[in-house]
């Protein structure tokens, strides 16, 4: 149960990442990717250095946190009228 929890958290702040850099995108008047436009590696950042006793659980967190990301991402990409995806 204790990473359950980890792994909910984890995917509702890569769900909030993504908002947040779509917001910064649109603004932007750049052309919208498709796919979420950061690599996985991003991800670290933004758990803001948190450290993991145990690293497998650490990955797993990183991987729900962008895989969380990814999918809210096309949710935002595909419902935005009129803007072309790049």
């Amino acid at each position: 149960m204790f990473a359950e929890a980890h792994y909910r958290r984890a995917y509702e702040r890569g769900a909030v990442w993504a908002e947040e850099t779509f917001e910064r995108w649109l603004a932007s008047s750049r052309p919208l990717p498709r796919e979420f436009p950061f690599p996985k590696d991003h991800a670290l950042a933004v758990l803001d250095g948190a450290i993991f006793a145990d690293s497998e659980l650490g990955a797993r967190v990183v991987s729900v946190l962008y895989a969380g990301a990814r999918v809210r991402w096309r949710r935002l990409a595909s419902s935005e009228p009129g803007r072309k995806a790049g």
